[in-house]
């Protein structure tokens, strides 16, 4: 996303005009952009093509100077990147509190550009939304500013290899790398997305584009070269829009080689003629910094706010980016070069301190703010203390990360005449129902058996992403139950029902109808639940504090797959808890739901009436 190349070309400024406009249509859902976030991928081999030619081209005159280097970095990099981490601080500070300490958290690992691994181990199915977090963006800084400390010390020892050809060293660091890759990809997603070793190739691309350039020339006539790199950004561009499907489960990915040799073909058979000097392109190339670091945390504020939805509203986001991208480009990133060393050093410096102390504050001493914010405190506090007991971790519930061998197996009691054992079987929306049915049940004398585990549906042929769910789904339908039916006495099945499809969803009940027939097990199911588009208590305090209905949030899909249940499972055999009128959202210190989706125990106590259904034949 910078450049320090000393000489000018048409094509690198296209495609990083083509990469900043990918990313921004991207991140605010622009039809025809489904894969814009390969914006970022073309940035990385242009980083990787213009460090090559910053360092080799020094190497070869022996004026190269690490020192140099990393001032030239940072010079390009510091004023605009804390200024703009300096103004969203202030902006939470003032308006939006609720989000200070998050935002500090974050805001310390991006100043320190160490976001990538703070982004990393936040990762997983309970985090929080990723696409609501203000500073998500700066992973990428994050990942650039790590090769730029390793990267002079891989291009000289290329450089100066006298063992090897240069181009097969080149080779074998773009294999290793990819071959970190191709291993990360499969079960570690967030590891392989977040993390240098499996990027390092694209970077590696571009820098071996530089050492190919000064040796071969492209042997084609003006006509063929101009042939070849449009199809080149065709390419591109049919990636870009998804019009060529994209495996974006697990990225990056194997395609994303296509996608680094067409920028990398654009970028080698470079000439002027085929790509003509566009003032617009020139524009946005020359402020595409400034652009990425701002857009961000203005579309995540406008979700926030509610101002999002709208053509118009996406309009003014981009309009207000590119109004502070321009005063960014002109006060600080065309008179970075000219900044001293000493003022250089203050930036980060002062940014560091003033982040730490704003974090150190809003944990310490709640006192500064201007009310309670006792939702600010649940927000912050209840996903860390109180879903282990509720979800039933290390005893109950088998996470997506951990493998079924480490499940500890039930206990069903072997009174065959009392039968009192029910079965809770279902993913992390039936344990969150868990530590209030198992009161209930305790209450009646009846012993509930927790057989849950992330994103997996619970029946014989079941369905998850992740293997130790789907092992543990495997013993329950294919083990547990054919050898227990006789001491089972019901089966109560919970699901998020919205996370298949249509067709699934009416196969798998089917399946579950025919399966607990032929043991006599009655089923009830536990029905959809709601969800919205940012965290409820976020959502709440926004309501009391700026008059912004949070029930306008709701994402209307779970109300069409709760009608859906509804029609396919009979009244009896079906709760239905979608926004129940007499739950109360909050009491001020707590709501009902604790994330985007999630129920806290606040608001499960709350259902105790409707579960009640599940214990009628004894009452």
């Amino acid at each position: 996303m910078s450049s320090s190349i000393k000489y000018y070309r048409n094509d690198l400024d296209l495609l990083r005009a083509l990469a900043i406009i990918s990313v921004v249509a991207y991140h605010l859902q622009i039809p025809y952009f489904n894969n814009g976030y390969v914006g970022v991928d073309i940035f990385f081999v242009l980083s990787g093509f213009l460090m090559a030619a910053n360092i080799f081209s020094r190497l070869k005159d022996n004026s190269f100077q690490l020192y140099s280097f990393y001032l030239s970095r940072a010079k390009r990099i510091f004023p605009v990147y804390y200024s703009v981490l300096l103004t969203f601080l202030l902006f939470i500070f003032l308006f939006f509190d609720i989000k200070l300490y998050e935002y500090s958290l974050s805001a310390i690992s991006s100043a320190l550009f160490t976001s990538n691994f703070y982004y990393y181990l936040l990762s997983g199915y309970f985090q929080p939304k990723s696409e609501l977090n203000l500073l998500l963006h700066t992973w990428s800084l994050s990942l650039e500013i790590q090769y730029y400390l390793i990267c002079p010390f891989i291009l000289i020892f290329i450089y100066r290899c006298k063992v090897l050809s240069k181009n097969i060293i080149w080779l074998l660091f773009i294999l290793i790398s990819i071959g970190c890759m191709w291993i990360l990809h499969r079960s570690y997603h967030a590891l392989n997305f977040y993390m240098l070793p499996s990027r390092l190739w694209e970077f590696l691309a571009g820098g071996l584009l530089f050492s190919l350039s000064g040796k071969y020339k492209p042997n084609f006539s003006e006509r063929k070269t101009n042939i070849i790199a449009g199809i080149s950004l065709l390419l591109i561009v049919l990636f870009i829009t998804g019009v060529v499907p994209i495996d974006k489960s697990s990225w990056p990915n194997f395609t994303t080689v296509p996608i680094v040799l067409m920028t990398s073909f654009l970028i080698f058979l470079y000439q002027k003629s085929y790509f003509p000097q566009l003032l617009l392109i020139k524009y946005l190339a020359l402020r595409s910094y400034s652009i990425y670091l701002w857009h961000w945390p203005l579309i995540v504020l406008s979700k926030y706010f509610d101002c999002f939805a709208e053509i118009s509203q996406k309009t003014v986001i981009l309009l207000i980016s590119l109004i502070l991208s321009e005063l960014t480009y002109k006060l600080l990133e065309r008179k970075s070069p000219s900044f001293s060393n000493k003022k250089l050093l203050v930036i980060p410096a002062l940014s560091i301190l003033t982040i730490g102390l704003f974090f150190l504050i809003i944990k310490d001493d709640k006192s500064i703010l201007k009310e309670k914010f006792t939702l600010r405190q649940f927000y912050l506090s209840y996903p860390r203390n109180n879903t282990k007991d509720q979800y039933g971790y290390n005893k109950y519930h088998l996470r997506y990360n951990e493998d079924f061998s480490s499940y500890t197996k039930p206990y069903l009691n072997p009174n065959i005449k009392v039968r009192e054992n029910y079965l809770l079987i279902g993913d992390c929306y039936a344990a969150m129902f868990a530590s209030t049915i198992r009161e209930m049940a305790q209450e009646k004398g009846i012993n509930l058996i927790q057989l849950t585990a992330d994103e997996v549906f619970p029946s014989k042929e079941t369905i998850s992403a992740y293997r130790g769910p789907k092992e543990l789904m495997n013993w329950v339908f294919k083990d547990l139950i054919p050898s227990s039916h006789q001491r089972i006495k019901k089966v109560i099945l919970m699901s998020n029902y919205s996370g298949y499809s249509k067709k699934q969803i009416e196969e798998l009940v089917a399946s579950n109808n025919q399966y607990f027939s032929d043991f006599n097990i009655p089923v009830i199911y536990i029905g959809q639940t709601e969800q919205y588009e940012i965290e409820v208590p976020t959502a709440i305090w926004l309501q009391n504090r700026y008059r912004l209905n949070f029930q306008r949030r709701v994402i209307q899909k779970k109300e069409l797959v709760n009608d859906y249940m509804n029609s396919i499972i009979p009244r009896e055999n079906y709760i239905d808890i979608y926004k129940s009128s007499t739950v109360q959202h909050s009491d001020g210190s707590s709501s009902y739901i604790y994330d985007t989706e999630h129920f806290s125990t606040f608001g499960t106590r709350q259902y105790m009436p409707n579960l009640e259904q599940i214990f009628k034949s004894e009452n």
